[in-house]
């Protein structure tokens, strides 16, 4: 998600714009650090509890997927790994990764998929580097050069994806007049050599991947992104990768921001034009629910059957010379796609917040 600085991350407080809210959800927990302090109420409204403990070295949850923390102490960024059950609960937090980092320079999480989860070091709010990782260890799988791949600042920005352990989809630089004639390439992870140049897709804002390695789902927009994005209707398409052929899911509206896929037909998202509302576009069905402005949306369960949103609380007292007030717990929770239930999944120590999730 993106502060005001075009920063990406999950888990603070919701953009107007559609080029910033699609960023906003999908991009990752890079940059967490930065907006820790950014406040939304607390969450009273919530019920069931459970607790997110510190990083253990047990085994990573597998199943459906999972949610990436990121706690920043003394310059330190730690990111960790809940597995998520099919029941939309939220395991503990496993570390992935802990490494020096501040407001320029800092690891993130990008995307995960199974037991593979691909990270980057950041400097500026771009990639420099990209590492692949086992999801249950940290252990790092390859490592390959990345300048401007990942990440974005302003209204300008790149999509990268897994599609399984040796190809990474990657968008060229979106946003403005970028979008005229994007392209998706297709990377080695062993190498970082092109594979295949797919597009041009005019119009692209987004690329979300599917449980089908060959299949990715593109959200495009029908006007300039130059021009009031937020007032920007499009198109979400199928491409299949093997072929570069793509077909139409569906027409979205103007104020519809994606989140996450279900299945390989359809994606989950939601309005920002006034309190949030879930619209599937696609055959997949969903119940009718909204939530508060002041919740961000972290992402989905990897069978896109769990939604979970965090509030970020205020702050207690106000700074002084001496020491800055301590960070509330934040609240994550869970809203199951097929009844629209909000439940409290966990609650998060404090400082640490949450995003993005994995497939």
């Amino acid at each position: 998600m993106l502060d005001e600085r075009g920063v990406q991350g999950g888990g603070w407080p919701q953009q107007k714009g559609v080029a910033m809210a699609i960023r906003h959800v999908l991009l990752g927990g890079a940059l967490i650090a930065l907006v820790a302090g950014c406040a939304a109420p607390s969450d009273e409204g919530s019920s069931s509890s459970a607790s997110a403990t510190a990083p253990t070295d047990a085994p990573a949850a597998a199943g459906n997927g999972a949610v990436y923390t990121t706690a920043w102490t003394e310059g330190q960024a730690t990111i960790s790994r809940h597995g998520l059950g099919a029941d939309g609960s939220v395991g503990p937090a496993v570390a992935l990764l802990s490494e020096p980092a501040d407001d320029t320079a800092y690891p993130g999480t990008i995307d995960g998929l199974g037991n593979l989860a691909l990270t980057g070091s950041f400097d500026n709010y771009w990639t420099t580097d990209l590492q692949l990782r086992d999801a249950a260890t940290g252990a790092v799988r390859s490592t390959l050069a990345a300048p401007r791949w990942c990440g974005g600042e302003g209204l300008t920005y790149g999509i990268c994806v897994l599609l399984d352990d040796a190809r990474l989809a990657r968008t060229s630089e979106l946003g403005g007049e970028l979008s005229a004639e994007p392209t998706i390439t297709i990377s080695s992870l062993a190498t970082g050599e092109t594979l295949e140049e797919l597009g041009p897709f005019p119009g692209l804002a987004t690329v979300l991947g599917t449980s089908d390695p060959d299949t990715l789902l593109l959200v495009t927009a029908d006007g300039p992104w130059t021009d009031t994005p937020e007032n920007t209707p499009g198109t979400v398409l199928s491409l299949d990768v093997a072929t570069g052929e793509t077909t139409e899911v569906g027409s979205h509206p103007a104020d519809w921001v994606p989140v996450c896929p279900i299945g390989t037909d359809s994606v989950l998202g939601y309005s920002v034009s006034a309190q949030p509302a879930a619209t599937v576009i696609g055959p997949a069905q969903a119940a009718a629910f909204t939530w508060d402005e002041a919740d961000s949306v972290v992402g989905c369960s990897a069978d896109g059957g769990h939604l979970y949103l965090q509030r970020i609380p205020q702050p207690p007292g106000e700074e002084s010379d001496d020491e800055e007030p301590a960070n509330p717990p934040t609240t994550l929770d869970v809203i199951p796609v097929a009844d629209g239930v909000r439940s409290k999944a966990a609650v998060l120590d404090s400082g640490v917040l949450a995003g993005p999730t994995s497939r």
